[in-house]
């Protein structure tokens, strides 16, 4: 089986197009939450992953924030004024695709957790080795994947003998990870809609269960359109300027 791996498209239609234009031959699809949010274009971006073979999803918190089920009181003066555009824009029928979102973690089978902060709190940001140590003892399976924060990356725990670190995928980005049944691995995509990494490429991973190889990949995408769309909708100017910094 071969998952790609989705996560934080937060209303960019632009970047999610052109990341299910570029991914490679896929069986399925996992989702790990965020569908909008900041962006200008929550109702296209509900389309696209609707017409998705999806194997699980989860929600994200501007997700909830978005379409009422959380009131936001915790969100920034910028990511609370899109979210309440986005409510606005979103047909009844989108509307309701995100507030039955499941909430996670979500386990896949008996190899694929999927969350969208960490398995331990769908909003509790995984940044820094002590929060993902915390968070292994809180799944079974051999992966879990996350997202949240927009960085891509992975923890690994190792049982026989005892390890913990962290791998940042190369720049260049096409990066192959084999994996190992001795340990365990929470993996983070990366964003599609807002990389936070420095980088304003979409980032998204592709997982391939039958060679056991986890791949990193990032695309570049029309920001220019994004960001016009998101001027025109006269949401923040920053949430903008951030695309073409990735930041």
């Amino acid at each position: 089986m071969r998952y790609l791996i989705l996560s934080d498209i937060h209303g960019n239609c632009e970047a999610l197009r052109e990341v299910l234009k570029n991914a490679p031959p896929h069986d399925e699809v996992l989702f790990l939450g965020d569908l909008v949010g900041y962006g200008a274009s929550p109702n296209e971006v509900v389309a696209l992953l609707s017409e998705l073979k999806i194997t699980g999803m989860v929600r994200g918190n501007h997700d909830k924030v978005c379409t009422g089920i959380d009131p936001g009181y915790h969100f920034n003066t910028n990511a609370l004024a899109s979210a309440h555009w986005t409510r606005d824009q979103l047909t009844p029928a989108n509307l309701e695709f995100l507030r039955r979102l499941p909430q996670g973690p979500l386990r896949i089978d008996d190899i694929i957790t999927i969350s969208h902060g960490s398995p331990m709190d769908e909003d509790y940001y995984i940044l820094y080795e002590n929060d993902a140590f915390v968070s292994f003892q809180n799944f079974d399976t051999l992966l879990c994947f996350f997202g949240h924060t927009h960085v891509p990356g992975l923890f690994v725990l190792e049982k026989s003998p005892p390890a913990f670190y962290y791998i940042l995928p190369r720049d260049d980005f096409f990066f192959h990870l084999e994996l190992d049944g001795r340990r365990q691995y929470l993996i983070n995509p990366g964003s599609i809609g807002q990389p936070r990494d420095y980088d304003p490429r979409a980032a998204f991973c592709l997982l391939d269960t039958d060679t056991a190889i986890l791949s990193f990949y990032k695309t570049k995408y029309p920001v220019e359109e994004a960001t016009t769309k998101i001027r025109q909708a006269r949401l923040p100017e920053f949430l903008a300027e951030r695309l073409f910094s990735g930041v």
